[in-house]
């Protein structure tokens, strides 16, 4: 041993490889907060149900009114003794029946006599002059019948066809023997060993890979049912695989999209009146990242201001009054609640410079259920699963595999935990959902 001389000082042991012990806090922190997903969410409210097959579908029913438009320039005085003769597309046409009445630009009524090849022979009810020219638009609104009259031609009426699909989401974890035994510096659930910490990371994105489809996936072109399949797996059996379509392209195909608007009154008003046209409920459910929140935050604090807002029809704001975080306020006849969910500003997923700008994008879900014609209602949203003949269900699965396993699957030595889950999104009366997308 070598030999020195000096005061015994902390520099000194120090020095001397692995003399002192170390102070480690055996916890592991986390830092990316990666845990609530747009799944959980969805699980805490309890939306979710079975379906029977791989597809889904539901029927919507179509307008009982429609807007048309004028092909070319009318001719006629819109007289008894000269019509006036309005061409609308075959489409237009194919709306329309004789007897009915005609609501014209200038708020004057005229009355369909005859309907030939794409014309309408239409008379002013009252001999005021209508108002129609070539692409003016018009509305049939309601009908007159003569006396003695017999029955007009029977109406049809269409339901439009809905669908969504499955998802097949897998992810697993293995551990070797040696490490699985293997203690570590850290707890993950009160336990000293990795494999915890990694179970729980693999879960994380389980989850997360969910909930990012069951918001921004589309639906595949083809199915598990398909002959030529467009999409195939990593597997030397080429399996099939299909896609669910996400909130976002619910509301894409058949929402109200608003895109490159800043957030202000203004913008609110333009969006209440999509509202009331569609006739959507009045109760809202806004999901927002940090960047829709920085902006309704920013309006609705003006809002307060005499210079941009009556002091006498101030907005009432009341924060905080359900759970999950969620403010509520009142604008235009409209009442909404604010949530806001931290998946939307995932760094690496959705806001990074290049990205396709989602963490801008907010979502309004009615916060109702959807009539059935007859009565009852159904959720708005659900996440669809199916359940399975022998047992359980494929909305969450767990499976230990090696000779590990509480219950050995093979020789191998070691210990793997498989996820699976088959689900996908299924949207009610999308036409009433909408998104909002920052400038």
């Amino acid at each position: 041993m070598a030999l020195t001389f000096g005061s015994l000082d902390k520099q000194y042991v120090s020095t001397i490889n692995f003399l002192d012990q170390r102070e480690i806090l055996n916890s592991l922190f986390d830092i990316t907060n990666e845990k609530d997903s747009f799944l959980d969410v969805m699980n805490m409210m309890g939306r979710k149900k079975p379906t029977a097959t791989v597809t889904y579908h539901n029927f919507v029913n179509t307008e009982l009114y429609n807007v048309l438009t004028v092909s070319g320039t009318p001719s006629g005085s819109g007289t008894n003794a000269s019509p006036l003769l309005v061409t609308v597309s075959a489409g237009d046409f194919a709306k329309v029946r004789e007897g009915e009445l005609l609501l014209s630009p200038n708020g004057k009524v005229g009355y369909i006599k005859d309907t030939t090849s794409n014309v309408l022979s239409v008379v002013s009810v009252d001999g005021e002059a209508l108002s129609l020219d070539d692409t003016d638009k018009f509305t049939v609104f309601s009908n007159a019948a003569g006396e003695g009259s017999s029955a007009p031609v029977a109406r049809r009426y269409d339901v439009a066809k809905y669908y969504n699909q499955v998802q097949i989401f897998k992810d697993a974890v293995k551990v070797t023997d040696i490490e699985e035994a293997n203690k570590i510096e850290f707890e993950v659930n009160g336990k000293p060993y990795y494999f915890f910490k990694l179970q729980d990371d693999v879960l994380t994105k389980f989850n997360g890979d969910i909930s990012f489809s069951l918001l921004f996936s589309r639906i595949s072109a083809t199915n598990f049912t398909s002959g030529s399949p467009t999409i195939q797996d990593y597997e030397s059996g080429a399996n099939k695989v299909q896609t669910t379509r996400g909130l976002n392209q619910y509301i894409e195909d058949y929402g109200i999209a608003n895109s490159g608007l800043d957030v202000n009154t203004t913008n609110y008003a333009t969006l209440v009146r999509n509202f009331a046209q569609a006739r959507c409920p009045r109760e809202y459910i806004i999901y927002a990242g940090t960047e829709q929140n920085i902006a309704h935050d920013n309006m609705l604090n003006a809002l307060t201001s005499a210079a941009s807002f009556s002091p006498n029809a101030r907005i009432n704001i009341g924060g905080r009054e359900l759970d999950l975080g969620i403010d509520k306020f009142h604008l235009y006849g409209y009442t909404f609640y604010k949530k806001h969910l931290p998946i939307l500003d995932h760094r690496n997923v959705l806001n990074f410079t290049g990205s396709a700008g989602y963490h801008k994008r907010a979502f309004f879900v009615p916060n109702d259920k959807v009539k059935v014609v007859g009565g009852g209602a159904e959720d708005r949203m659900s996440i669809r699963y199916m359940e399975q003949g022998s047992g359980g269900n494929t909305m969450y699965q767990e499976l230990l595999l090696g000779a590990l396993a509480p219950q050995p699957t093979s020789s191998e030595q070691v210990l793997e935990i498989s996820y699976k889950a088959i689900l996908g999104l299924e949207v009610l009366g999308a036409e009433h959902f909408a998104y909002w997308q920052l400038s």
